[in-house]
């Protein structure tokens, strides 16, 4: 019985001492059925898988497909066992994917690849699938036509609000008549003569060679050098639009002759005097305002817009960048470190570190250490137990023999 609790206790001792030394992993040669021997450089990964599908699953024809909100994780051999565990990746480790473009509805399948760690140490690209559903592009529509009503007709002729005044002068002088008029389109000038005869600005000015006209179709018109021929001559204006034509008062020219001056000689002659000229007032030119400088638009403010499919990386950080170099999403490496070279006393040993955001591997060298402390620690504990256990069972041993032999002498003395 004594033998049996040794040997279960050493047992238990061995089963610990198995659980507390750690399993290193480092480059192993295996046999390949197919291949032969090959070296396996530790940790690798078998394949990749999606844990989270990307934020948009719905597109239309036309779109792109966006990766934005996908998680994946791959299937990581870390010791020379074999065993796997799902190790989390960020999105730098994706290089690209089909289709990148939707030209059909239904259905879509998309080939997400990856560049990952193989067993023989070289980068090898890995692939995974999601289904997506596209969606036709709804019809753009024309907009609808407007159509605007045709302008209001005019439904009255001209009223006129102002007839032209009569006029004197001297011969050779110079007049101006004015007239005005509400909803009219156009304004013509015509003279009238003393027997009641009308006549058009183009035939007055025939009559009167050396008559001068201005303003025919405003409504000032203006006369210079007036012949004394005119005298008692009439003027009027009329106004016209879609509706019809008005006239206005007709307005009297009375032209006065030159007053003669005389020489005082032997003989009178009569001296014809020649009006002095009228002096026209020069017309003020009219000023033309300064254009409005038309304002300087603002420049549009620069959006950065980041590639979240890439992660840029340097030997401590990662990030993602835009196009202007801004950096968006700096952070430090996140390193799974596993051992692919156990140090000894003679020589250190070497661990491969893989980021698990961005992908990013580095090398380290591991310095020996010596034995672990704490084995010898749980040895020495372990024999305490044990030590402990023979002690408390010779002692229970004892006492019981002790009982017995009391108990025998108890009887003896009875009879």
């Amino acid at each position: 019985m004594k033998k049996e609790k040794m040997l279960s206790l050493l047992l238990c001792l061995v089963m610990l001492l198995g659980i507390c030394v750690p399993a290193t992993a480092e480059k192993v040669t295996i046999t390949d059925p197919f291949v032969g021997k090959i070296t396996v450089d530790i940790p690798y990964y078998k394949d990749f898988y999606i844990t989270k599908n990307p934020s948009k699953m719905t597109y239309k024809v036309g779109e792109s497909f966006d990766i934005s909100g996908i998680e994946i994780a791959g299937k990581l051999v870390y010791d020379v066992s074999g065993n796997v565990k799902e190790n989390p990746l960020g999105t730098g480790v994706i290089t690209g994917w089909s289709p990148t473009k939707f030209t059909a509805a239904g259905s879509q399948k998309v080939t997400l690849n990856a560049q990952l760690k193989s067993m023989t140490g070289s980068y090898k690209t890995f692939s995974t699938s999601l289904t997506v559903t596209v969606k036709e592009e709804a019809t753009k529509l024309d907009p609808p036509m407007i159509l605007l009503p045709d302008p209001p007709k005019i439904a009255s002729k001209p009223t006129v609000t102002k007839h032209p005044g009569d006029e004197h002068l001297t011969e050779g002088g110079s007049c101006s008549f004015v007239a005005r008029a509400d909803d009219d389109e156009s304004i013509s000038w015509t003279f009238v003569s003393p027997s009641g005869k009308n006549y058009s600005v183009s035939k007055t000015k025939k009559e009167f060679p050396n008559l001068k006209l201005s303003g025919t179709t405003s409504e000032k018109i203006r006369l210079t050098n007036v012949p004394q021929k005119m005298n008692g001559w009439k003027i009027f204006a009329t106004f016209k639009n879609e509706a019809g034509s008005v006239d206005t008062q007709k307005a009297v020219i009375s032209v006065n002759a030159a007053k003669a001056t005389a020489t005082p000689t032997e003989k009178p002659t009569v001296v014809s005097v020649t009006p002095a000229p009228t002096v026209i007032p020069t017309p003020k030119p009219t000023v033309t305002p300064d254009p409005t400088p038309e304002p300087t638009p603002e420049p549009t403010p620069h959006i950065h817009k980041y590639d979240t499919a890439l992660w840029m990386t340097d030997a401590d950080t990662h990030w993602h960048d835009c196009d202007c170099g801004d950096k968006d999403g700096t952070a430090v490496h996140d390193f799974d470190w596993a051992v692919t070279k156990k140090a000894t006393k003679n020589a250190p040993g070497t661990e491969v570190g893989l980021c698990k955001v961005c992908g990013y591997t580095t090398h380290r060298t591991v310095e020996y250490a010596g034995p672990d402390p704490v084995i010898p620690v749980l040895i020495a504990v372990t024999v305490l137990l044990v030590v402990a256990l023979v002690v408390v069972g010779v002692l229970l041993k004892k006492n019981a023999r002790m009982r017995r032999h009391h108990k025998k002498h108890h009887r003896d003395d009875d009879r």
